[in-house]
């Protein structure tokens, strides 16, 4: 049996010269010019998308189509943003390029000017002159941009052919692209549509484990570590306020790489409510573990660790002062800790510690109203700050639980396939990116990383660094005694195991508040009515941990490994509980990631 990933090969050629905005920096004296990609002309896969989206609107609407239909839109595309209530979005089944670049030989790069003239006096406005840039080919051709458009799945009732001439009629309805048609600019004058399946085997379940995997012979804990190359920019929004600014987080979540591989496991063997998934995934999936996956230069190993924020910059110097219970002069100065921390010194400790900062891009998009052509209000323009790939890949780890050795090779053989170069993630972040991943034995280490003793009787410190957000807090306790925090985290570390095995001297922490109004509706439920944000500490927090008299250090460091393998998260009280439905933030999704430091040092008495 095989699976398909529909797609059509789409070909607009332009009797005119185009025009479709570039956001940011543009070159000086000019007003507009054209997006490129690479030196060439390009445009995005949105513009092609929300045209589409009009000329399908207006068939609908004169009824030119018994099948087409206002659901049939909405199945296809998703239904448009509405930026009033938090960017809630449905996804449609087709997934355009991000950008459609230019086939044409040559495009030349001279200037148009338009004008606004008084009609008075018959001279030019004050400030009424404008300078563009548009694509305008080279002497006998037309402008030609060319572009995938793909779906995992027809719509019930649909076959290819039938979806082939609505892309095809819908866009040739269209008339025009880009910016300026009312002054002639993006006249189409032609569209050619082919359909040009992308089959895929279903992965053969028995197929023997790739090389370095040969040592499967007994059950244990499994660990896989994958690489990330990603077609395109991607966005997974930070969180703020508005609902018209996305920023990138520089990471791939967890949860958004486990979410792509779920998408994997139903495109092939169905959705998982019929119980058709491969064993070691029906049983094990829920339980398994993935990283958020961070930004490193192409062909390094190892990834980037949090600076931690007992980390401080002293006489031109780092120092880490995490043995320090109160504050303090260090060697008679002040430390200077992140939040005081200029250029200089963040590069040095963004290089220290393995991060590296990949180039951004910016879209600013808007949604034109097919009545007016003009953006209906504010809430119709929106910008998206998008994370480029460049010549950089994202590393993650996959933790499973233990398994057998034929559910480790079952688990290999299965991944390796669907993880190939013909299986890419999909809608990876709001620009639906695709990526290429490559899956390997064991885990990705960390950059730099200390080497942490076993714990034994000489042991006297332990010092636990958080490598991505996680619920240590629980928000209604800390608003009765915000003073308290210590002896607030100093319950959650005895909740998640640690009481009897580690006493919490101090930390140095941050907390940021989470839970925007998407996340409570998709989440959380519709029966609870009363929003209220969930309390998390960030990545880079810092917990210094003594070993009191009499602690069973086997145990300890059979709970050190847990923690360090699975994540730590307090559910205690969470109003999305541990069940994953409701809840975004558990370790399973790459929340609560630990770096754990064992020492046989004491921690001082005070500040020097």
């Amino acid at each position: 049996m095989s699976a398909a990933i529909h797609r059509f090969q789409v070909t607009l050629v332009f009797d005119s010269a185009v025009l479709s905005h570039v956001a940011g920096a543009i070159p000086f004296g000019l007003d507009a010019a054209m997006l490129q990609e690479e030196g060439k002309p390009a445009l995005p896969g949105s513009l092609i998308r929300g045209n589409l989206r009009h000329a399908w609107n207006q068939v609908v609407e004169k009824g030119f189509s018994s099948r087409l239909s206002k659901e049939m839109v909405t199945v296809l595309l998703g239904n448009p943003p509405d930026l009033g209530t938090g960017g809630d979005r449905k996804a449609g089944l087709l997934r355009f390029d991000d950008l459609w670049r230019s086939a044409t030989a040559a495009e030349a790069t001279t200037p148009r000017y338009r004008i606004r003239l008084d009609l008075e006096t018959g001279a030019v406005k004050r400030g009424q002159i404008q300078s563009y840039q548009p694509v305008i080919p080279a002497a006998g051709q037309n402008p030609t941009f060319s572009g995938w458009i793909r779906c995992d799945r027809l719509p019930d009732g649909v076959n290819a052919e039938t979806l082939r001439r609505w892309l095809t009629r819908g866009l040739q309805l269209a008339g025009g692209l880009g910016a300026q048609k009312g002054t002639g600019l993006g006249r189409l004058k032609e569209v050619t549509v082919q359909y040009a399946p992308e089959e895929l085997a279903k992965p053969d379940l028995t197929a023997s484990p790739p090389s370095g995997f040969d040592d499967m012979n007994q059950a244990a804990l499994f660990s896989l570590s994958l690489r990330l190359t990603p077609d395109r920019p991607f966005c997974f929004p930070r969180i703020q306020a508005g609902d018209n600014l996305f920023i990138s987080h520089d990471h791939i979540p967890g949860g958004a790489i486990k979410g792509a591989l779920a998408k994997l496991l139903e495109r092939h063997y169905g959705e998982r409510k019929n119980k058709k998934w491969p064993d070691v995934m029906e049983t094990h999936f829920d339980a398994m573990r993935i990283t958020h996956a961070r930004a490193v230069k192409t062909g390094v190993d190892t990834r980037p660790r949090a600076i931690p924020l007992s980390r401080a910059w002293i006489d031109d110097r780092f120092k880490d002062l995490w043995r320090m219970k109160e504050p303090g002069l260090v060697e008679g100065k002040v430390p200077l800790f992140q939040i005081d921390w200029k250029d200089k010194t963040w590069r040095q400790a963004i290089d220290e510690y393995g991060w590296v900062k990949p180039e951004r891009t910016l879209r600013v998009r808007n949604r034109i109203d097919p009545r007016s052509g003009a953006t209906p209000g504010e809430d119709g323009l929106y910008t998206v700050e998008s994370v480029k790939p460049g010549d950089h890949q994202w590393l993650a780890n996959i933790d499973f639980p233990i398994l057998t050795p034929e559910e480790q090779r079952q688990a290999v053989s299965l991944l390796t396939q669907l993880l190939a170069e013909d299986y890419p993630f999909c809608h990876l972040g709001r620009t639906k990116a695709r990526a290429r991943v490559e899956l390997t034995k064991d885990q990705w280490p960390y950059h730099g990383q200390l080497p942490s003793t076993a714990v034994n009787n000489a042991t006297r410190t332990v010092v636990i660094v958080l490598q991505s957000h996680a619920r240590l807090l629980d928000i209604a306790e800390v608003a009765e005694s915000p003073s308290k925090l210590l002896d607030h985290y100093r319950k959650t570390w005895n909740r998640l195991g640690g009481k009897g095995l580690l006493q919490l001297s101090h930390f140095f922490a941050r907390q940021e508040l989470f839970g925007g109004d998407w996340w409570w509706r998709h989440y959380v439920g519709e029966g609870e009515r009363d929003y209220q944000p969930e309390l998390f500490t960030t990545p880079g927090s810092t917990f210094v941990f003594t070993i009191p008299p009499g602690a069973d250090h086997a145990t300890l460091q059979t709970l050190l490994k847990r923690w360090q393998r699975e994540g730590v998260t307090d559910t205690e009280n969470a109003r999305g509980g541990d069940c994953w439905k409701r809840n975004p933030w558990l370790p399973q999704n790459g929340y609560g990631e630990v770096h754990i430091t064992v020492l046989d040092e004491e921690i001082e008495g005070g500040a020097s």
